[in-house]
């Protein structure tokens, strides 16, 4: 994932990335897809929600999928940082 790698390129390397996507199709005569809303939760040390949507927006310009679907789909982020890690259930 390109997030994961920026985030690495920078020093503050992830814990965790949790994404999911909500993809919005047209149904009218072809059915095409129209724009794609990522929601992105991230428990990343050392890194600050600023400086998590910086690289969220650098890894949106870097990303192979959103490359290829620029100018065709429109693409929206939500970026939240998370401060604490899931507790695991023994």
């Amino acid at each position: 994932m390109a997030l994961g790698s920026v985030l690495a390129g920078r020093g503050t390397p992830p814990e965790r990335l949790d994404v999911s996507a909500r993809v919005t199709v047209a149904t009218t005569g072809t059915p095409s897809i129209t724009s794609s809303e990522l929601d992105v939760h991230g428990l990343v040390p050392g890194a600050d929600q600023a400086s998590f949507d910086e690289a969220s927006r650098e890894a949106g310009r870097t990303c192979l999928v959103s490359r290829a679907l620029q100018g065709n789909v429109e693409i929206r982020v939500h970026a939240m940082l998370d401060d604490r890690p899931i507790s695991s259930v023994a």
